[in-house]
């Protein structure tokens, strides 16, 4: 398996290209390893929230083994390079970490101003488990791998890992690790958004209530609710309601036209 050509624009290949490539490559390995966890059953759970009263963060084997992977994989494959997993791990066993296929967003055009950032200039943010309720409660298919790309403080480029769903109509699975196994939508400014099953094409409009349309379909966080939350629902009078739990799932029934807004008052 091959591995990545680091530096400033190797080959012609943007750093932003090199770390967005290593990104799509690793977020597919560590959906692989949640399927193993989940496999086996023990799941070793801990509460991040055991300290506050009636508090329940889930943090499972899963959550450890991708985040280890895949910031250990980034840290080793771009020294220098910001990167930080939501779990906090401070140890990674380097040894371990294999280097992913690096050639997804080669021939990709980038906007001018990424094509010239540096290494330095960019920070990755992690969720190695995002929904990591739902997946101990057996709900699977919320699962996401989530991994943002930041440009000196301004989102550029992600990926979103669904391990348990279906693959994407639209990629050639032979240059991909998952080899049909899972979804895996990744997008960056100025180049759009890929991977998708289905979703709204250009020049969709989304349907926001008024007096000649009422059938606005609105996600809901599943294990979130607040009472800010149900007065915004109530204030947009839906016509259907979906509670779904994960961020990243949420996110993907938007752009696949599955729900037209994902509402979540803070």
């Amino acid at each position: 398996m091959p591995g990545c050509a680091v530096g400033s624009a190797v080959g012609g290949l943007a750093v932003v290209a090199q770390v967005l490539s290593a990104a799509i490559s690793l977020s597919e390995l560590g959906g692989a390893v949640a399927r193993e966890v989940y496999a086996k059953g023990d799941l070793r759970t801990v509460n991040k929230d055991a300290d506050v009263a009636e508090g329940f963060d889930p943090q499972t084997e899963a959550d450890r083994q991708v985040e280890e992977l895949v910031v250990g994989s980034l840290r080793r494959l771009f020294p220098g390079l910001s990167v930080i997993g939501e779990e906090g791990m401070r140890e990674f066993n380097q040894a371990a970490v294999p280097s992913p296929w690096c050639d997804e967003v080669a021939a990709w055009e980038l906007s001018p101003e990424l094509l010239k950032a540096r290494l330095e200039d960019l920070t990755v943010w992690v969720d190695p488990l995002d929904g990591t309720r739902e997946f101990v409660e057996g709900i699977p298919e919320a699962v996401t791998v989530l991994i943002g790309i930041a440009h000196r403080g301004s989102p550029v480029a992600g990926v979103i890992h669904r391990p348990w769903g279906l693959p994407s109509t639209n990629v050639d699975h032979s240059r991909h690790m998952t080899h049909g196994q899972g979804q895996t939508v990744w997008g960056a400014l100025g180049i759009g958004v890929w991977g998708l099953r289905g979703g709204r094409g250009k020049g969709t409009a989304m349907c926001l209530p008024s007096a000649t349309c009422n059938v606005l379909r609105v996600a809901t966080s599943r294990s979130h609710k607040t009472a800010a939350s149900s007065r915004a629902v109530e204030k947009v009078q839906p016509a259907e309601e979906f509670p779904h739990g994960g961020a990243g799932n949420k996110v993907l029934k938007v752009l696949e036209d599955e729900v037209d807004v994902w509402l979540f008052a803070s």
